[in-house]
C-alpha cells in the first residue's frame, strides 16, 4: 500500500491566529482599495496564503466582511467594558462611553470600515441585518445606562431607547464629519459639548 501524500501546510486547518491575520488583511485591503475593488486574491496575497485558504474559512467576500465587522464590534465592546469597569455613576458611565466611541472614530480604521460596509447595505440584505443587530446592541447598552440613572433618581424620566438612538446619532454624526473633514472642528471640544448637552437633557431638576 502506498504511503499517503504528505499534507501540504495549507491543508492544515487554520488556527484562530490565522483567521485573525485574514481579517487584519481584509481591513488593510479595503482601506487601500475600497470594498468593491478588493478581491479575495488581494486578501490572500496580503495574508501570504492561497485563495483556497481564504475560502476555507469564508465562503464569500460578503461573509468575510461581516466577520471583519463583527471583529471590530468585539474590539469596541472590549474598549467600552474596560473604560466603564468599576464606574457606578450613570453620568460618568455616559461620559466614559462617549469618550471611547469618539476615540474609536480617531483610530483611522473603524469608521472607514463602517463607511465601506454601509456602502453595500442597499444591495445586500445580510449587511442590513448585521447593521441592524449592531445598532440594536448599542441602543440596548446605552439605554441600560440611562435606565439605571432614572432608577437612581439622577435622570428624569425619558424613553431610554429613544434617547439612546439620539446619542448614537450624535456619535455617528460627529465621527463621520471628523473623518471626512478633520480640520473643520476640534473633536475633543465637540465631544465635551455633546456630553454636557446630553446630561443637561437628562438632568432631573427636582433632585
Amino acid at each position: 500500500m502506498e504511503n499517503p501524500l504528505p499534507l501540504q501546510i495549507e491543508e492544515i486547518p487554520l488556527t484562530e491566529k490565522r483567521k485573525k491575520q485574514i481579517i487584519e488583511a481584509t481591513y488593510q485591503c479595503i482601506l487601500e482599495k475600497g470594498y468593491n475593488a478588493c478581491t479575495m486574491q488581494d486578501i490572500a496575497d496580503k495574508t501570504e496564503v492561497s485563495k483556497g485558504i481564504i475560502h476555507y474559512y469564508f465562503d464569500t467576500k460578503e461573509k468575510l466582511l461581516i466577520s471583519a465587522m463583527e471583529n471590530l464590534v468585539n474590539q469596541w465592546d472590549a474598549l467600552i467594558a474596560d473604560k466603564l469597569n468599576g464606574i457606578k455613576d450613570p453620568k460618568q458611565a455616559l461620559r466614559g462611553l462617549l469618550d471611547v466611541c469618539l476615540e474609536i472614530a480617531q483610530d483611522g480604521v473603524s469608521y472607514e470600515m463602517l463607511v465601506n460596509f454601509w456602502s453595500e447595505i442597499s444591495q445586500k440584505k445580510a449587511f442590513r441585518d448585521v447593521n441592524a443587530h449592531f445598532y440594536s446592541h448599542y441602543r440596548e447598552m446605552i439605554g441600560d445606562i440611562i435606565e439605571e440613572g432614572i432608577n437612581q433618581g439622577l435622570f428624569k424620566k425619558v424613553d431610554p431607547h429613544l434617547l439612546a438612538t439620539l446619542i448614537i446619532s450624535i456619535i455617528d454624526g460627529l465621527s463621520l464629519q471628523w473623518l471626512f473633514e478633520k480640520k473643520a472642528f476640534a473633536l475633543g471640544k465637540a465631544k465635551k459639548m455633546a456630553e454636557d448637552l446630553i446630561l443637561a437633557l437628562l438632568r432631573d431638576k427636582s433632585s
